[in-house]
């Protein structure tokens, strides 16, 4: 096909980008920095460890013997068993006489890997459909192209890489909301919501959604989020029972008013908590958290009102309110809104940019600066940045905030591209 394909210029901008983020990882890993081509290389030889999975088969022991969860395991014992217990589900299911210790490890290892390949499958759809359309040409060449970097940089990116090597539970709320956005994006908008009930059974914040699904009169997608919870909430009372799901509570409020530190936290709590707590703070902690502060505590509500109050309100007052970069806006603030955002919970980055690429590559006459930030965002996010990492003393410390950046940088851009679109795919005369 010809060279001259109306798409042909972006997706060679997008391979560049990944080449050369590529390229400078290669030097910075032979400057002697940790990069993410180390977990690359981790995940290739199944190195994954269990982030995750042993603070989650600790409270499924602690259940079996009949001892509450998490006034156990959270307040006594202090492991950061952080989690709803409809997260317990999934090592049960998979348990068996043969398979404990390290051999469930290993499988919920293997079952993690599989929903990292479906974020990646259900972005490299979005993709195709968000570029191309929904019947593309395959013979055109750039569909290729774009597929194989678009695969190759999602393999590449950090969070969804991360999430799998550290044995996260992450993987599946990445998964979740990768298909919540191409099912939208489908206008299949009961899957949509299924996927993202799915998502709140892990990480309950994300049923922020349904507020702005009802504020945009998306019933049916509110509705089937509703009763994926619902179900999943009533399994968890029954095997469970009432006491420790209502302990869950304290859980929350306990991580809401301290946050974490260290700088794998790429949220305002995050960064605030690095400005103000003490080096010995600062470093991670496997049974504490950093003290309250009043400081840390005001930024984290502020930066949450301000980040969900405009996700939900100022799409529609702009004139783009139900649309694919609406939902992204809403589950990228709710994201960045939470006290405790590790860098790996920003896989839901990775759709969301290619979503805004490709929306702004189909427009008639779309905004360079557009794309500029983008690929800052994709770059920041998609890598480990370790030269930022280490510089520690605060006020310069807040350059250890970048995928916390690329997270503000991306919002910028859908805010702005948003309303043009909207416009752009409105009917003549309208």
């Amino acid at each position: 096909m010809s060279a001259r394909h109306p798409m042909a210029g972006a997706v060679l901008g997008l391979a560049a980008l990944v080449v050369s983020l590529s390229a400078v990882n290669l030097l910075l890993r032979q400057a002697g920095y940790t990069t993410t081509l180390r977990y690359a290389r981790m995940s290739v030889e199944h190195e994954a460890t269990a982030d995750s999975w042993r603070p989650m088969l600790k409270a499924l022991d602690t259940r079996d013997r009949g001892e509450p969860v998490y006034e156990t395991v959270f307040f006594t014992e202090h492991v950061k068993f952080q989690y709803p217990l409809t997260t317990l589900f999934l090592p049960m299911a998979l348990r068996s006489p043969s398979r404990t210790g390290d051999a469930l490890i290993k499988a919920l290892n293997r079952v993690s890997l599989a929903a990292g390949a479906v974020c990646v499958a259900c972005t490299a759809a979005l993709f195709v459909v968000t570029w191309f359309g929904p019947r593309p040409d395959w013979r055109d060449w750039p569909i290729w192209l774009g597929l194989g970097t678009v695969v190759a940089g999602s393999v590449l990116f950090h969070p969804v890489l991360m999430s799998y090597v550290l044995g996260q539970i992450q993987s599946f709320v990445n998964a979740a909301l990768a298909a919540m956005l191409l099912a939208w994006r489908l206008n299949r908008r009961i899957a949509a919501g299924v996927a993202l009930g799915l998502a709140c059974l892990i990480k309950p914040h994300f049923a922020l959604l349904i507020l702005w699904a009802l504020l945009r009169r998306a019933w049916s997608f509110a509705a089937s989020t509703a009763v994926v919870i619902a179900i999943g909430g009533a399994a968890a009372l029954a095997v469970f029972g009432v006491r420790d799901n209502l302990d869950y509570a304290r859980v929350v409020s306990y991580m809401a008013v301290r946050g974490e530190a260290i700088t794998a936290n790429q949220s305002v709590n995050g960064l605030l908590n690095r400005l103000v707590q003490p080096p010995e703070v600062r470093e991670w902690d496997f049974h504490s958290f950093p003290p309250p502060h009043p400081v840390v505590r005001a930024g984290t509500l502020a930066a949450a009102l301000v980040l969900v109050g405009a996700a939900l309100m100022l799409p529609s007052a702009l004139g783009f309110g139900g649309t694919a970069l609406d939902m992204a806006i809403a589950a990228l603030s709710v994201t960045m809104a939470s006290p405790i955002a590790w860098d790996h919970h920003y896989g839901i980055l990775l759709p969301i940019l290619v979503l805004a690429a490709g929306t702004a590559s189909r427009l008639p006459s779309p905004r360079r600066w557009w794309f500029l930030v983008l690929g800052i965002a994709f770059a920041l996010a998609g890598s480990l940045w370790e030269p930022l990492a280490l510089v520690e003393s605060p006020p310069a410390n807040v350059v250890q905030s970048y995928v916390l950046t690329a997270g503000v940088a991306a919002l910028f851009v859908l805010y702005r591209l948003g309303p043009v679109a909207a416009r752009a795919a409105r009917p003549a005369g309208e």
